[in-house]
């Protein structure tokens, strides 16, 4: 096991919970430190280069557009339905505003693009009532808008699709699942109808009800319903794939999600969207590639999936000492396992090329931070302190205290790095 090595760090003081939870978000060879209230500007050598207030409620949050920090609080005012919130594009070179402005919530970074709602302050069911307008990221002049009738929101997108949703107020209007083209707005193939309240998704033309998660892959959109009923036989998600432009249906299946003695498990996909997770209903972890439409891989019984990326499968056992162990999914085989964990609760990981980070899931008291080769297995325990964020080649963490003189705690950032045997580099906090 190798030791690390700072690369740097930064003391960050705040009152309250100012940097409680503070992440960093790393964009081109620069980093920020964001929380709900501020966002700090950070090079590359670890000095702060500029800070903004935020929200004051410390409600704000924080994406990535094509390189732009877009920043999104609560409307000071607020308003009638659906309300209003504060969109904003900040350069991150200096800090300085690109761009603001004013729609309602539910807006999301796609992409290259920044996805915002426009509605009335009354729902009266015309095709007008919002509206959705895709902004340059950058700029933030708009490209193109749409009537979407009730609040829309991203479910997913790619590169070329965007899959919206319409949410009503109350009983009132129909909730809608509908495909667009992301260049041009055009209406593409998936026009699915929703309940009229509790927002559970329908097939298209009366098919079973959808109230599961939506998973986009490629060219399709998959629809799930979930077998989960009070008393269920089987615990399972019923997959439909629908080609994102034609709306034409290309295959069903069936994904297990546990054994309906204990419980259901919910199933859930990596960054791609490729691979899923669930659990046979002998309570075995499993991977399914909608891609493929077929089972990738199913693991050892009363363990859980922790990451995946389609190559391998993280899984965790155990309850008090929890034991770690990296799987191939081609083969099978078992590469490695860790058991000289910390006594931790659930786990959460990040898998980054050939690095996997390992970290507690509610960090409390016990905050460990653990790096991993995905061919040998341990490389470095950074034993204070919490998971702040990670990437390809880097992995941040941070640590409060008090020091005699300051009557506010400080935030340290603190950014190390590691070499393989290859020489190449990897840099953790």
């Amino acid at each position: 096991m190798r030791s690390a090595e700072r690369e740097w760090s930064l003391d960050l003081e705040g009152s309250g919970d100012d940097w409680r939870n503070g992440e960093i978000l790393r964009i081109g060879d620069r980093y920020v430190a964001v929380s709900g209230e501020r966002v700090v500007g950070i090079s590359k050598d670890g000095k702060r280069t500029w800070e903004r207030k935020l929200d004051k409620d410390g409600d704000a949050t924080v994406s990535i557009a094509h390189g732009t920090l877009v920043v999104q609080y609560r409307h000071p005012k607020g308003g009638d339905w659906p309300g209003r919130e504060v969109y904003t594009g900040i350069d991150a070179d200096n800090g300085k505003t690109l761009w603001e402005t004013v729609a309602a919530p539910y807006g999301s970074a796609a992409g290259n693009i920044v996805l915002t709602p426009v509605c009335r302050d009354e729902q009266t069911n015309a095709m007008d009532d919002c509206q959705l307008s895709a902004r340059d990221a950058r700029t933030g002049g708009v490209r193109w808008t749409i009537p979407t009738e009730h609040v829309p929101e991203v479910e997913a997108y790619t590169d070329d699709v965007l899959a919206v949703t319409t949410r009503p107020r109350g009983y009132r209007g129909k909730h809608r699942l509908t495909t667009y083209d992301a260049g041009t707005a055009a209406r593409l193939g998936v026009r699915a109808e929703l309940e009229t309240f509790g927002g559970e998704l329908l097939y298209p033309k009366g098919q079973d009800r959808v109230s599961g998660p939506t998973f986009m892959t490629g060219d399709h959109l998959v629809l799930t319903s979930e077998e989960d009923t009070e008393y269920p036989e089987r615990c399972e998600l019923r997959m439909v794939a629908l080609d994102v432009r034609t709306g034409a249906r290309d295959w069903r299946n069936e994904l297990p999600t546990g054994d309906p003695e204990k419980d259901c498990q919910s199933a859930w996909s990596e960054d791609s969207g490729r691979y899923v997770a669930g659990r046979t209903g002998k309570n075995e972890p499993l991977v399914f590639d909608l891609a493929e439409k077929e089972k990738r891989w199913t693991g050892p019984p009363d363990t859980s999936i922790v990451a995946t990326d389609g190559k391998v499968a993280l899984v965790q056992s155990g309850t008090e000492r929890t034991e770690l162990s990296l799987y191939e999914l081609g083969s099978g085989k078992k590469r490695w396992s860790d058991t000289r964990g910390p006594t931790w609760g659930p786990t959460d990981a990040r898998i980054h090329g050939g690095r996997l980070v390992a970290f507690p899931d509610d960090c409390v008291s016990a905050c460990h931070v653990r790096l991993y080769d995905l061919d040998k297995g341990l490389l470095d325990v950074a034993p204070r302190g919490e998971y702040a964020g990670s990437g390809k080649g880097w992995v941040a963490r941070r640590r409060r205290h008090h020091l005699l003189g300051h009557v506010n705690p400080l935030t340290t950032l603190e950014m190390n790095s590691s070499r393989s045997a290859s020489g190449a580099s990897t840099a953790t906090m």
